[in-house]
This record gives C-alpha cells, structure tokens and sequence, in this order.
C-alpha cells in the first residue's frame, strides 16, 4: 500500500496547484527518507518541484511521538528558514506551503509540503559529463554560489551541505543554493543541530570527522560553510571532491575511524598532518586544472584560503585582519568580488578569441 505521501498525483492543491508524477530522487540527494517530490502545475503554465513529508514511517519507530516531533521540527525549521530567505535573489525560493489529508488523519494520513520554483537541473549533472564546463560558466557560477552563501550568512543561517547536487540551474537565473532542511540558524535549534554534521559526511571538513566541535557559531558553522564553498569550486574545476582526496593522503593511523582509520586523538594533534596531506592535495589539483595561466594563481589561492584544515583560519586573510577581532572574519565579500572579476576578465578573454576566429 502506498504511504500518504506517495498518493498525491492527480491531486488539486490549495492555491490551484495540481500534483503530477512522483519525480524519482537521484542517489546522491539527501533527505529522501521522510519526503517525497513531484512536479505541480497551474492552469496558468506555472510550474513548481512539491517536496512532500510523510509521517506514516515514524509510527513504526520505536518511539512513535518523538520521531513524529523530530520530522514536525525539522519541518517546520525548513519552513521558516524559506520564508526568512524569499528575498534572496540565489537561494531557490519557496513558492507555497500547505498541508493536504490523504486517508485517515489517525494513521498519519495528513501530508505537509513545501512547493517550490522549479529548476531545470543541478550542477552535478553539468559536471559529471565527459565534456568539461568552459572555465567562464564555472567561474560565473562559483561567484553566484558563493553570493547565495553570503546571503543566507547575513541572516545567520549556516547551508551545511553544499555539494553539486544542491546548487539548482536555472533557466535565466543561472545558479541558486537549494535544500536547507539541514541548514542550521544561529537563532534555532532544529533536531539536526545536535548530530556531529547534518549534512553529507562526503564533504564534510576535516574536522567534523575528528569529532571536534568548535563552541562559536561563526567558527563551527560559518568557517565550515566555507570549506564546502572551496570544496564545491574544487568540484566544479576537476570532477573531484576534496575530501575525499584528503583522505586518500592520510595514513590509517592518522585516520579517524569515520575515515576507516585507527586514529582516536584530538584533532588538534593530528591536524598538522592533515595540512601536509592538503598541501599535496593542492599540487595536484593545480595540475588538473585547465585554465588560462593568469587565472590559476587566484583560483589557487581562493581554495587554499577556504578550505584550511584548521576551521578558525578559514577566510580570506585581509579579511581576518580587519573584522577578525570586531567582526565576521568569515565574511566571503572579497571572494564575491574576486570571481567576479576574474568572470569579466574571462569574459573579455572570450570575446577576443570570438573575434579572433571571425
């Protein structure tokens, strides 16, 4: 028998929205377990993405009442963080919220759900192909991330888990963070504030998985938004994930046994071998990048600056010695004008070799 959740096509939905197919999850997307997605239209042409949560596993846990207040939390956390966020121009926005009754309300028969603005694709699908994205796109879309992560910054809100698949294409807005249901805001305390990463393990920084836990928002929050920041541009320039490449330089008794290592100490006494494992890293993502020489050294800088094992000294350097004392020394304003800049300098570069070939 399909769960609530899973019987919503056909379905006419406050608003005029109306439910069509279930749109199958890709593996490396997060939060399929308690939601479901479709497509919704209007008689007006238009279209939304409908995540819809279903309640009806929770009353098989072993504790029904608290798994049901854990996913009505976390709802209604992702809610408010959306409606916080609709003014922001790169973080997807959501268009509606409501509630439907699919069978008897007694057995978690009624639905909640989220509609939003409805995407064309993800940056995964962009970067998993064999053809490479021209250096232009990559870097015009690392600058409109990297605004959106500003943007949910200047509200206090962390994203946690910005990974290819979470950066949305579309049509004539190019790129925007989506899936803040494992953000967390300084102001609240969803359930998954209180797990060691509530993103994806895959890109968490080093740190998270040492176990160490710094008590300042800005620094365990902030400065690890900034790692995947630089992890996600790593990706967009090689296919590859940074964390994944650390951990391949680390020996097994360096590594904690999150990484399948043997490693039990503090993060603290180990991070000035994982520092030499991400200096080698450096090296040979400088090798695969393939890019115009005069972009590189910026480029290189940027991640190196990002993506520092030691969280606290994540950010540019300026940056901290200006507002490190007073201030967010995690702020990404210079990383928003760098790749703007270098966007326009490869958007001049473009064009001459256009004409250059006319």
């Amino acid at each position: 028998m399909n769960k609530p959740a899973e019987s919503l096509s056909g379905r006419e939905l406050e608003g005029g929205w109306k439910v069509g197919e279930i749109v199958s999850r890709k593996p490396e997307e997060t939060g399929g377990n308690f939601s479901i997605c479709y497509k919704v239209s209007k008689l007006n042409g238009q279209e939304g993405f409908l995540k819809a949560i279903d309640y009806s596993g929770a009353l098989s846990a072993q504790n029904p009442a608290k798994e049901l207040q854990t996913l009505t939390k976390a709802y209604l956390h992702e809610k408010d963080l959306l409606e916080t966020c609709r003014s922001l121009s790169r973080v997807v926005t959501a268009l509606d919220f409501g509630s439907v009754n699919v069978g008897d309300p007694a057995k978690a028969g009624v639905v909640q759900y989220i509609i939003f603005e409805l995407a064309k694709g993800s940056v995964r699908s962009q970067i998993i192909n064999n053809t490479r994205p021209s250096f232009l796109w990559t870097i015009r879309s690392l600058h409109q991330v990297t605004v959106g992560m500003k943007q949910l910054h200047s509200k206090q809100i962390a994203h946690q888990d910005l990974k290819p698949s979470n950066a949305l294409l579309f049509e004539n807005d190019g790129l925007k963070l989506s899936d803040l249901g494992r953000s967390i805001s300084q102001d609240q305390q969803p359930p998954h504030a209180q797990v060691d990463w509530p993103g994806d393990f895959a890109y968490a920084p080093p740190e998270i998985a040492y176990k160490y836990q710094h008590p300042e928002f800005n620094v365990r929050r902030l400065s690890s938004d900034l790692y995947l920041l630089g992890s996600f541009a790593i990706s967009l320039l090689t296919g590859k994930q940074l964390t994944v490449w650390i951990v391949e330089e680390l020996s097994e008794d360096l590594k904690p046994p999150r990484w399948n290592g043997t490693y039990l100490g503090h993060y603290d006494e180990v991070i000035s071998h994982v520092e030499h494992a991400f200096a080698i890293v450096l090296g040979e993502i400088r090798d695969q990048i393939d890019v115009r020489e005069e972009f590189i050294d910026e480029l290189m800088d940027s991640i190196r600056e990002l993506c520092r094992p030691d969280p606290e000294k994540r950010g540019h350097p300026r940056t901290h010695a200006i507002q490190g004392d007073t201030g967010n020394c995690f702020d990404l304003e210079r990383y928003i004008s760098r790749f703007d800049r270098l966007a326009l300098e490869a958007e001049r570069y473009h064009y001459r070799q256009s004409l250059s070939e006319q």
